[in-house]
């Protein structure tokens, strides 16, 4: 890990990310991270198995219902056996698919594992499996139910940082509701006013919302049609002096696609989703989340002068290139279309058939 020839604390980071392209080894009898990751990857099918059963099921559920109504369209008197067998043929592809994935995703997040595991042993850094209900300041943590944190990476250069995935359960009624997000806390040596930034254009939807007794407020230049900051009435004016032209800036370039949280002595960057975090485009993309850090935290102690860590390491090229990678979601495409229609159009013609067979 490269910080340059400046004193700690005020370094430019760039990680070895050497680790994260390396061919992979042959997995040896039990798997790529012996054991422990054995067992973590095992995690990972078991939760992957339970939620491709509820969706299998459910889907069935909405087949055998379309079935039915299409029958009783055609001179149908109700359930019979014809109904159970189209229902099960309509998604019989959609379990196919489900659970045929679950062997290669568990070889993905093995082999995903060991790469940031390769990563952290050559940058110095420490790294977990797995934490149970992770003691984090941030208002997404105190939501659901089963919160855990796993592939937990910290380091200490040029700041305290914890990067990790994160997943949590909340339910709608007997319905279960998973969320999963990537996250970066940054530690920083100035006191901060509680405040959320959401980004107004980011894909998706963020799993949490700013808490009670804050207030949305605005910043001006422009700042406010990108992101909304809330804080509680009485933070507005140091929340206004923490949002320095440096820090949107930094904001708007490194990091237009997440929101952010600052607490205490902690910025929280976080995602609406999970994130490849076995990548490089990830860590470089981290290196820049580092330096507004480090001007956030220049801006809460009024520093005259700009920190060396707060600049930027990736161009705009690069920067494009990176969210390209991290946040643009593939489309949908024609087989998923052909995948949802032929089920149907097989159902809606075997119903009209059979519907009057007992």
């Amino acid at each position: 890990m490269s910080s340059g020839g400046v004193p700690d604390g005020a370094r430019a980071l760039r990680f070895d990310t050497q680790a994260l392209t390396a061919p992979l080894p042959s997995p040896g009898e039990d798997g790529l991270l012996g054991g422990a990751g054995r067992c973590a990857s095992l995690l990972v099918a078991v939760r992957a198995m339970f939620v491709s059963a509820v969706l299998v099921l459910g889907v069935g559920v909405l087949a055998l219902l379309f079935v039915l109504v299409v029958q009783s369209m055609a001179g149908g008197s109700g359930l019979s056996w014809s109904s159970v067998v189209i229902a099960a043929v309509m998604v019989l592809p959609l379990a196919m698919s489900r659970f045929g994935r679950i062997r290669g995703s568990r070889r993905a997040a093995e082999a995903a594992m060991y790469r940031l595991e390769g990563f952290a042993a050559a940058n110095r850094l420490g790294i977990r499996h797995r934490e149970d209900d992770p003691d984090e300041g941030a208002t997404v943590f105190g939501l659901g139910k089963r919160r855990r944190a796993t592939a937990v990476v910290t380091g200490s250069e040029p700041r305290p940082f914890r990067s990790a995935d994160y997943a949590f359960d909340t339910w709608i009624g007997r319905y279960r509701m998973p969320h999963a997000l990537t996250y970066l806390r940054v530690g920083v040596a100035a006191e901060l006013p509680r405040a959320s930034l959401v980004a107004v254009h980011a894909p998706g939807a963020p799993a949490w919302r700013p808490p009670l007794g804050q207030e949305p407020i605005e910043i001006g230049g422009g700042f406010d049609e990108h992101v909304g900051a809330w804080c509680a009435p009485a933070d507005a004016d140091r929340v206004r002096r923490m949002l320095t032209p440096s820090v949107r800036s930094g904001l708007a370039a490194a990091a237009p696609d997440v929101d952010v949280e600052t607490v205490g002595r902690h910025v929280y960057f976080l995602s609406r989703g999970a994130l490849p975090r076995w990548t490089t485009p990830f860590w470089r993309w981290t290196e820049d989340l580092l330096a507004v850090a480090a001007r956030i935290e220049d801006a809460a102690a009024a520093q005259p002068d700009p920190s060396p860590s707060g600049v930027l390491r990736s161009t705009d090229a690069e920067r494009a290139e990176t969210r390209a990678h991290l946040f643009t979601r593939p489309a949908v495409g024609r087989p998923f279309a052909i995948g949802c229609l032929l089920p149907l159009v097989f159902g809606a013609v075997a119903s009209l058939l059979t519907a009057t067979w007992r």
